[in-house]
């Protein structure tokens, strides 16, 4: 051990040779710093008064993937949808709130957690070993400050705790579902065919399905009472909330308050960050998610529309509780590609539109057989209910694929009989089918070539395409530096934070102009227009450019400009010539000049500015030259420092 301790001590400290890239002072440090970290401390809201005010983030170089968790929102959606129906008055929503749940958790509940669910005794030690041995430093202002040990709790930020979190809470989770056994429990109401459903997790996002009944009531509050003391957790009521529908009794909601402690909360609520309703959604429920959906590049419609297109894709190849409830709730008695919207979640109805948009556009490779044969895209030619031609007599007593199927490969004479000649030899070219498998149709998106699902290619063909603006050719154009496209781009959208697109947006400000002498409200087209030093600027411009229009608003400069002038076939050149680098002697002037032109063989500028020794301006100038760029460049730019002295002498600035 000894030769071992003293080979690692002399690794060099700075490198490292092993194919782990670990340098040597990595193993030279005591193993505590495996397992400290900082702590970062975030705001919750803007006026922190105490710690509580304060989310704890450790920071821990590891990236956690999670699972994706529109699922959640949408089976609770589909739930709460159900919540007015008739006979169902008395459904209760809770909506839990856990006081720094990752805070909290007791490590001897969770090792006895692991060890109930069978974990071998290595790994539970391991676990042991990591968060008991935690030590932190609290991270203020870009310093560390402490060095703390903890008691309880796992880490926010690394890639273990959400697993060991999660697994504690399945305590909770089995604890609720066990109230189904109990005959005195009455669970929310929800059609007969449904699985039981009494609670959705995520993480530390619970929400309780329930019914306003005071046994039932007390039941799941009993098992949320047992869960705080042997886990340590403890459920924040005032930060909690019921909801019920508003035509409940007075007395039921009196008595949902009584039992659980919690207030009661208004529709539409947020849960995992959308928000939940039963009755049809405003635009001003999405106020927040739309304020971050970026600054307009692409249609939100659009983006919608591709991203329903992913929840039907999910729905269509995966197997999960959402998935099934979806199923049973609208396609219990109709094929899935015939079924009618007739009422429910709104969710519901923009899904089956997705379907239209994009069922034909997977692909179900023939293995066992399961797809329908009229219905169902296992051809790559869209369902042939409706590709068949008008005259072709459609055989529904045939439903399945494997019905087509022989144990060699493709039943020929079958398809002749139920299909066109050209559908068959498309059949049999395309599709090299062997024999049939166990194995279920795999689904193939026919989009991309790894045949798997993205949103980019569901939006780039779902988008609605507008004609393309010469506007807009003019002013995304290689040649021209992205932040000045950018900018156009801002302005002719009204996109830039001036005081007039603030009030739009439902900020009260008094923004003025700080450069006009009456001080008027800050506009668009007052800052780049009609304003004092707008209106000096377009003089000079309007009369080198040669623009006699006058202007008053900004996107009819734009547009002006781009029907006109063509940016599209300018490339700016650019060169400046610069006298004397420093100039302190008093009586001696600094010329300054520059110039530009619109390309080789077009028109071209050049300008003045002519100082004294002080740095006081004297004199400008500009000429607008119809030479030659190349001219410019190659005789006229040696010209520069003689026509700045004639300047000068012109305008009788002394020599010395």
């Amino acid at each position: 051990m000894e030769d071992v301790k003293k080979a690692v001590f002399e690794l060099s400290a700075d490198s490292g040779s092993g194919p782990d890239s670990m340098i040597g002072i990595f193993y030279q440090t005591p193993p505590k710093s495996i397992t400290d970290t900082n702590l970062v401390l975030l705001p919750k809201k803007n006026n922190i008064e105490t710690f509580a005010n304060m989310r704890q983030i450790s920071l821990s170089n590891f990236i956690n993937k999670g699972r994706c968790i529109i699922e959640n929102v949408l089976i609770t959606q589909e739930v709460v949808s159900n919540i007015r129906l008739r006979g169902k008055l008395a459904n209760v929503v809770l909506k839990l709130d856990m006081a720094k749940s990752y805070d909290r958790v007791s490590w001897m509940f969770l090792i006895r957690v692991l060890r109930k669910m069978g974990f071998a005794e290595a790994f539970i030690d391991t676990v042991w070993r990591l968060i008991a041995n935690n030590w932190y430093s609290i991270f203020l202002n870009g310093q560390a400050f402490g060095f703390l040990h903890s008691i309880k709790g796992v880490k926010q930020g690394e890639p273990l705790s959400p697993a060991l979190f999660i697994l504690s809470a399945e305590v909770l989770s089995r604890a609720l579902n066990s109230l189904f056994e109990n005959n005195d429990f009455r669970s929310y109401g929800m059609p007969k065919w449904s699985a039981n459903l009494n609670h959705l997790a995520y993480a530390d996002d619970a929400i309780i399905f329930a019914y306003a009944d005071s046994k039932s009531l007390e039941l799941i509050i009993g098992v949320l009472h047992d869960y705080e003391q042997i886990s340590g957790q403890l459920i924040n009521k005032i930060k909690s909330s019921f909801y019920v529908y508003n035509k409940i009794s007075n007395v039921l909601i009196q008595l949902v308050e009584n039992i659980t402690g919690f207030s009661r909360g208004i529709f539409p609520f947020t849960y995992l960050g959308c928000p939940v309703t039963h009755s049809r959604k405003r635009k001003a429920d999405y106020n927040e998610l739309i304020r971050k959906g970026g600054v307009g590049f692409r249609s939100l419609f659009d983006v919608s529309k591709a991203l329903c297109a992913k929840i039907w894709w999910k729905f269509r190849t995966t197997n999960t509780l959402w998935a099934n409830y979806i199923w049973i709730k609208y396609c219990k008695r109709h094929s899935l590609q015939n079924v009618q919207w007739k009422g429910g979640s709104q969710v519901g109805k923009v899904i089956l539109e997705a379907r239209d948009n994009i069922e034909h556009e997977i692909w179900w490779e023939p293995k066992s057989g399961t797809a329908n044969v009229w219905f169902g895209n296992w051809t790559k030619l869209g369902a042939l209910y409706h590709n068949a031609p008008d005259e072709f007599v459609i055989d529904e007593g045939v439903q399945d694929v494997k019905e087509l199927l022989l144990q060699q490969g493709w039943n020929i004479g079958k398809l002749q009989q139920l299909f066109p000649m050209d559908i068959v030899g498309h059949i049999l070219e395309e599709l090299h089918f062997h024999e049939p498998t166990e194995e279920w149709d795999r689904s193939r998106w026919m989009m991309t070539a790894s045949s798997k699902f993205t949103v980019g290619t569901a939006w780039e063909f779902l988008r609605r395409k507008a004609t393309k603006s010469d506007l807009f050719k003019n002013m995304w154009i290689s040649g021209v530096l992205f932040m000045i496209s950018f900018f156009f781009w801002r302005l002719w959208k009204f996109k830039l934070l001036v005081g007039e697109v603030v009030r739009r947006i439902g900020i009260d400000t008094e923004a003025r102009c700080y450069c006009c002498d009456h001080r008027q409200y800050e506009t668009v087209d007052h800052l780049f227009v009609i304003g004092n030093v707008a209106t000096k600027v377009w003089t000079y411009a309007k009369t080198v450019v040669g623009i006699t229009i006058q202007f008053q608003q900004v996107k009819q400069v734009l547009q002006s400009y781009s029907n006109e002038y063509h940016v599209a076939d300018m490339k700016v050149e650019e060169y400046s010539f610069t006298w004397w680098e420093d100039v302190h002697q008093q009586g001696w002037f600094k010329c300054n000049s520059d110039g530009d032109s619109r390309g080789n063989l077009e028109p071209s500028s050049v300008a003045f500015c002519i100082r004294n020794a002080t740095g006081i301006h004297q004199f400008d100038s500009f000429n607008s030259l119809p030479m030659k760029a190349r001219q410019i460049l190659n005789t006229e730019k040696a010209q520069i420092p003689y026509m700045g002295i004639r300047q000068a002498k012109d305008h009788h600035i002394p020599r010395d």
